[in-house]
């Protein structure tokens, strides 16, 4: 998680790709493997879903409610069971994001 919220802070803070990397995400409620999720929080978030046997994980960008940009690394290792529970507990972790306020 930590090495890819590097790479999270340094797309964001590198001008000269920040706008492609940042598009390419898809965002949630609206298209890619975000279309049929987080459509509570629909345009406030862009992120990349990974699922592989055992893990489900969720990084990219929230936005807050003060229009804070926020970089997230959700990783679940181990998991046994039904993957969707998990996905959920993602869900609420960036929702609350978007709900976060200084």
């Amino acid at each position: 998680p930590a090495q890819m919220m590097q790479v999270l802070d340094s797309a964001f803070h590198n001008y000269a790709i920040n706008y492609e990397f940042i598009s390419a995400l898809p965002i949630a409620g609206v298209d890619g493997t975000l279309k049929h999720r987080l459509g509570n929080v629909a345009w406030k978030v862009r992120a990349k879903t990974g699922t592989i046997a055992g893990v489900v994980s969720l990084a990219g960008y929230a936005v807050s409610k003060d229009r804070e940009p926020l970089a997230f690394v959700i990783i679940v290792n181990g998991h046994n069971g039904n993957i969707w529970r998990y996905r959920a507990m993602e869900d609420k972790i960036v929702t609350a994001l978007t709900n976060y306020t200084r």
